[in-house]
């Protein structure tokens, strides 16, 4: 029988135990929570677990590596957008799928991702990184409006705002620094914010699954806004049906462009994109 391990019990890992289970593996869980702790649903998905330590990697990667001695695994999943990294490093360390350590790097960082897109002509936005109040101040007359305020390192539209003003963008940053905290994990936010030019036209997403190199993308989902909520989306539609089969195709082609530009081995990703009349942006 296969095994699957799944780091973390989050959103997604909850998910993947489920899906997991449905499809005959057997399912390792490691995650911090003391095991008894988990929730009954958790435990009914489960048939081993280990506890390990999100922010000790060399830790974590003992603790996994002398449970694959006993009991092997044929692959490990994110159960959230924050552990990829700790997931690379077991991968690689058990010649398991992985995603690729330079490829994580790059993608997780939105300013490694922007200047690996502008040497490649593929990105045209000028884009600006602030720690500080003084900063945005001294670069103010550089600054276009509206523009969108986003964490370096943020996921799940957590912190990120379109602002139409200097004023509105020196609120925007305080909120930010107010806000570093993650649930039970703390400070998991850079401080640093990057701030570039809002993109008009319609947003979409790219769900793909890539396997040594070889990339297949599964869905594009449209996604829907309204005034009140303008900077994260509050509905979707899966698959997207407003875009024409050539538009579709050229998104498939922008998106695999992209994946074998960050040189992405194995697993799964989600680029997010703006489609108007100057072409495919990525966001």
């Amino acid at each position: 029988m296969k095994r699957i391990l799944i780091i973390g019990n989050y959103i997604f890992g909850r998910k993947y135990m489920e899906h997991s289970k449905r499809l005959g593996y057997e399912v390792i869980l490691a995650a911090t929570t003391a095991e008894e702790e988990l929730s009954i649903t958790e435990k009914s998905n489960i048939d081993y677990y280990i506890q390990i330590d999100y922010f000790r990697e060399e830790y974590s990667l003992a603790k996994i590596t002398e449970f694959y001695r006993k009991i092997p695994f044929d692959g490990v999943l994110a159960g959230h957008v924050f552990l990829p990294s700790l997931v690379n490093l077991v991968s690689k360390r058990l010649n398991l799928p992985f995603f690729g350590t330079e490829a994580i790097k790059n993608t997780t960082s939105k300013e490694k991702t922007r200047e690996i897109m502008k040497e490649m002509e593929m990105f045209e936005a000028n884009y600006f990184k602030f720690s500080s109040k003084d900063e945005i101040i001294k670069h103010k007359d550089n600054l276009d409006y509206p523009c969108i305020v986003k964490p370096l390192n943020g996921f799940g539209s957590i912190n990120v705002e379109r602002v139409n003003s200097l004023d509105d963008l020196l609120v925007s940053f305080k909120k930010h620094t107010s806000n570093l905290n993650y649930s039970i994990l703390g400070p998991v936010f850079s401080e640093q914010i990057l701030v570039e030019p809002y993109i008009e036209g319609k947003e979409f997403s790219v769900e793909s699954i890539v396997e040594e190199g070889n990339v297949n993308s599964i869905m594009i989902t449209e996604k829907i806004f309204n005034e009140k909520f303008e900077n994260v989306e509050n509905g979707h539609i899966m698959p997207a049906i407003s875009l024409s089969n050539i538009e579709e195709k050229e998104i498939i082609s922008y998106v695999n462009k992209i994946h074998k530009i960050f040189d992405i081995n194995t697993g799964i990703t989600h680029t997010e994109i703006k489609v108007n009349n100057d072409g495919i942006h990525l966001i």
